[in-house]
């Protein structure tokens, strides 16, 4: 988090945590197992655009993006 000297910085609520993986399976593994331990699923599983990805969030209230995303051709 964020602080000044009154309190947190509004742009501290939009930050998160985020992993791209390698792989769409991967991501899809991270969140079966998300799942099956009954964590909390902010945004679920979403396919679109060449993207991969979910959010959740950690213990301490952190959002945490897991995602994939298709590589962009290089120019």
């Amino acid at each position: 988090m964020i602080l000044n000297d009154t309190g947190p910085l509004p742009q501290a609520q939009e930050m998160h945590l985020g992993f791209l993986l390698d792989t769409v399976e991967a991501v899809e593994a991270v969140y079966a197992q998300l799942q099956a331990a009954e964590q909390v699923i902010a945004v679920p599983l979403q396919k679109a655009q060449g993207q991969c990805l979910f959010y959740c969030l950690s213990p301490g209230g952190l959002t945490v993006e897991v995602a994939w995303r298709r590589p962009r051709p290089r120019a």
